[in-house]
């Protein structure tokens, strides 16, 4: 199989490195110790040359088994389709040191992957990250436009698929991706920190490029996939035909800590639909809701309901689709949560920024409240003025 053709000058010193499957020690070679067989595949089934640190070739191959006393350099004693001997010069050769295997994903946090796309177009969509069992699952997966370009894809099992805008790597065709796969995060269903749970991020080289919502909650701790096909679903491939250079997780988000703070910080990606629940604290008949309106032409504007009392809402704003945004929101009820016994409540401050800025303050009543009745992206205390659950994708959240 041939690649691009490449410029050489006559004359000129090159470096070259090759790297194949023939060179590496054979299946079963203490060596692989550990490593399963996709992930020897995964190493095995790729010639990679590269000519003054340049990639001139990245494919996907076949390679047959060989050993250090079969390896020629600069002759075919065959004498083969390319000829019995190079014509050039070839000096300074060495072998290169052993790379131990680059992948540990036993913490619970995203995902951090270098991926070697597959090399041709494919028709179906292979596999990356799957949460959950036949029959009740998400997954996400990879599909190839060209040789620089893919798709992301995501699979509710019996529920749809949606895909990502057509997406760049670098000429390398290799892609360094960070995953938060909600279903994945080790995260308690009782903790704010839930809604993390039903978002799925994709960053590429640091920066956003896919976001979407879980279409519905899977149960916790679900049994976990990667790159592998495992549970037979007919939308993806088998396994990732592409290399897989790294794969690690980080730590999970931070724990939610109970009791009194001041502000919540969230990285809000897109936007939802009609009214949405953000933050509630307090129970049924004493809460205070706060929420988000979205609104035609990219507007939206910020409702606070307290509990039999008067509503106040924030004067509209620009929200865009297609972008993150951070949200800071400090509501009266934060400081006071778990307080002794005492008033039900008082009057206090909403302030909000949004990206840094100062988008809305106003006094209003609160409850006191317990910090267990705290929700996000919920319509725990069912306010009249809001759906049940939050659609717009929370990308990150915090105490502060």
């Amino acid at each position: 199989m041939t690649g691009p053709d490449v410029t050489v000058e006559p004359g000129h010193r090159y470096r070259m490195r090759i790297e194949c499957g023939s060179l590496y020690p054979p299946d079963g070679h203490p060596l692989f110790d550990g490593w399963n067989e996709m992930d020897v595949r995964s190493l095995k089934k790729w010639a990679t040359i590269e000519l003054d640190g340049r990639p001139v070739y990245d494919r996907r191959i076949s390679c047959h088994e060989a050993s250090p006393g079969t390896i020629e350099l600069g002759t075919d004693q065959s004498a083969g389709p390319y000829g019995a001997m190079f014509s050039g010069f070839i000096s300074n050769i060495r072998r290169g040191e052993w790379t131990p295997h680059q992948m540990d994903l036993l913490l619970s946090g995203d995902f951090e992957l270098k991926l070697t796309l597959p090399d041709d177009d494919a028709s179906t969509t292979q596999p990356l990250i799957i949460a959950g069992r036949t029959g009740n699952a998400d997954l996400l997966g990879l599909r190839t436009v060209d040789h620089l370009h893919y798709r992301l894809v995501y699979e509710c099992w019996g529920a749809g698929l949606w895909q990502s805008e057509t997406l760049t790597t670098p000429e390398t065709c290799t892609a360094s991706l960070r995953i938060r796969f909600g279903p994945l995060l080790n995260i308690d269903e009782k903790s704010p920190l839930a809604i993390l749970r039903r978002s799925i991020v994709v960053w590429q080289d640091d920066s956003p490029v896919w976001w979407h919502r879980t279409m519905r909650q899977l149960v916790p701790r679900p049994t976990f996939g990667f790159s592998g096909n495992t549970i037979g679903s007919s939308v993806m491939a088998p396994e990732f035909e592409g290399r897989r250079n790294s794969a690690f997780r980080t730590p999970p988000p931070a724990c939610w800590h109970k009791g009194p703070f001041f502000t919540i910080e969230m990285e809000l990606a897109g936007r939802g639909g009609g009214s949405e629940p953000v933050i509630v604290t307090g129970n049924r008949g004493h809460s205070d809701t706060f929420a988000i309106n979205w609104l035609p032409n990219g507007q939206a504007e910020l409702i606070y309901d307290h509990s039999g009392g008067a509503v106040a809402i924030s004067p509209k704003f620009n929200w865009p689709d297609g972008g993150i945004h951070c949200l800071n929101v400090t509501l009266p009820s934060f400081p006071l949560l778990d307080a002794p016994k005492g008033p039900e409540g008082g009057t206090g401050s909403i302030r909000v920024l949004l990206d840094g800025k100062e988008l809305w303050q106003q006094m209003a009543q609160f409850f006191l409240a317990p910090s267990y009745s705290l929700t996000i992206g919920r319509n725990s205390a069912s306010s009249a003025f809001t759906r049940n659950e939050m659609e717009c994708v929370v990308v990150d959240l915090k105490q502060i």
